[in-house]
């Protein structure tokens, strides 16, 4: 068996509001950097794909934008992995659970409490934008192509869109 990480910042044990569980920052991030099949990251809440592009995906002191942070599955894999974040969402609860790892860890996450669907999200400022899942809040199909020419506006010439979406063949 491999080696268990163990998070290195941690500041509180208080426990927080999570998936309709009570757990401690700590207990969420080693859960997170570790699993029963000793794969990395928990891939039953994360993006195994992150793994096998992260290459491409991060870059070393870079900065990302993720377009719909939820519970921060992808904001806390970019984070952990040394990008700076720049993370919209609307959602009081996931907000204030990835507040707390924020803080608990020290992490480079700057979240905006912002309707990403008309949010300014800027112009060339991050080498990787990521819209896991988002797509399927879009009114619209226009909707969604015009987020992902505004997340794409968003990227530094030469930087990386992630996309993942649900389609009607997927279960969910």
């Amino acid at each position: 068996m491999k080696e268990q990480l163990e998070p290195v910042f941690v500041k509180s044990q208080q426990k927080l509001d999570y998936w309709n569980s009570q757990i401690t920052p700590a207990e969420l991030i080693t859960r997170r950097m570790n699993n029963e099949r000793g794969q990395g990251w928990w891939f039953a809440t994360g993006d195994p794909e992150f793994w096998r592009f992260s290459p491409t995906l991060l870059v070393n002191g870079g900065k990302a934008l993720d377009v719909g942070m939820g519970f921060g599955r992808s904001t806390l894999f970019f984070a952990l992995n040394g990008m700076k974040i720049t993370a919209y969402e609307t959602s009081k609860p996931a907000i204030e659970a990835v507040k707390s790892l924020k803080e608990t860890f020290d992490l480079p996450i700057d979240i905006k409490e912002e309707d990403f669907s008309t949010a300014d999200l800027g112009e060339n400022l991050y080498d990787t934008a990521f819209l896991a899942q988002t797509l399927v809040h879009s009114p619209s199909e226009e909707a969604a192509f015009e987020m992902i020419d505004r997340a794409i506006k968003a990227l530094k010439p030469g930087g990386r869109l992630w996309l993942r979406a649900s389609g009607i063949y997927d279960g969910s």
